[in-house]
């Protein structure tokens, strides 16, 4: 009698004498069995229970299963092309001062206990609020990433409010606090703590802006570009705003016009519109 042809998966018989199971999983990659089996029966059976698993959407990639948290969250923000590198950097930061004790964990051993476990433990911690949020948000979005990519069933990161940002109301300066404020500081950066404060200019947009954005005629600043600073890397580069929205034109108050006319003429690049006593591009930190 001829031998029955199988339709998913193989079997094959190892020097031991045992058995080994192996199919092409969704991914297109050959996965083996985590074990060899003692019968081909067994293994077929392994088998079987594989594909109602597939059938039924419920199967798991064993291999990225047992991937580490380090790896797989490096990868993940290596790869990711949504993720900006103030945000890679701030995460990486974290994974090294608040997420020490996951990094070396398989994707499958991270649970909901675990992940409670740890974020108690962070909580009591050094580390601040912001950044333990920071990090259980960073955690969960990898572990999202896992269970898209079938390494684990659910998501272990369900602490009802973890990670949301609630950030402290900032006080608003006082039309009187900013004079003070203009009038005390050195005259080279009074243009830009205008344009931040009358303006709502961003720390990046005022930074990035150049020369050729400021029109003194029309009384308009032209926000195309958006300065980039990382706080342990001496990287630092122009990019475009995250919206449309962001690339705008934005109307100067008059009283604050003569203060970027003095700017112009005493202290703007020929490229850009503020420099550092250097010449190079101002640093964020100069005013803010």
């Amino acid at each position: 009698m001829a031998k029955k042809r199988r339709r998913f998966g193989s079997v094959r018989r190892l020097p031991s004498g045992r058995f080994q199971a192996s199919f092409i999983g969704p991914n297109g990659g050959r996965q083996y069995a985590p074990d060899t089996f003692r019968t081909r029966t067994d293994a077929d059976r392994w088998l079987v229970g594989v594909e109602a698993d597939i059938n039924k959407g419920a199967w798991l990639d064993d291999k990225l299963g047992r991937e580490t948290f380090g790896n797989y969250a490096s990868a993940y923000l290596r790869d990711s092309p949504n993720i900006g590198d103030r945000w890679e950097e701030t995460c990486r930061r974290n994974m090294r001062l608040h997420m020490t004790e996951l990094l070396d964990l398989p994707l499958i051993a991270i649970t909901p206990p675990v992940v409670r476990s740890w974020y108690a433990k962070a909580l009591l911690g050094r580390g601040g609020k912001t950044s333990i949020g920071q990090s259980y948000r960073f955690l969960r979005a990898v572990m999202n990433s896992a269970k898209r990519d079938g390494a684990i069933v659910i998501n272990p990161c369900q602490i009802p409010g973890a990670g949301t940002d609630k950030a402290k109301e900032r006080g608003i300066a006082a039309p009187g606090q900013i004079v003070d404020l203009v009038e005390a500081i050195t005259p080279r950066y009074r243009a830009a703590v205008l344009l931040a404060a009358w303006c709502g200019l961003r720390r990046g947009e005022v930074c990035g802006l150049r020369t050729d954005d400021v029109d003194l005629v029309d009384g308009v600043v032209w926000v195309r570009k958006n300065r980039v600073e990382l706080l342990e890397s001496p990287k630092k580069y122009d990019k475009d705003p995250k919206t449309d929205a962001g690339r705008r034109p934005v109307s100067v108050p008059p009283h604050v016009m003569p203060y970027l006319r003095d700017h112009m003429k005493e202290w703007a690049g020929r490229d850009r519109f503020f420099i550092g006593k250097d010449g190079q591009p101002m640093r964020g930190n100069a005013v803010y």
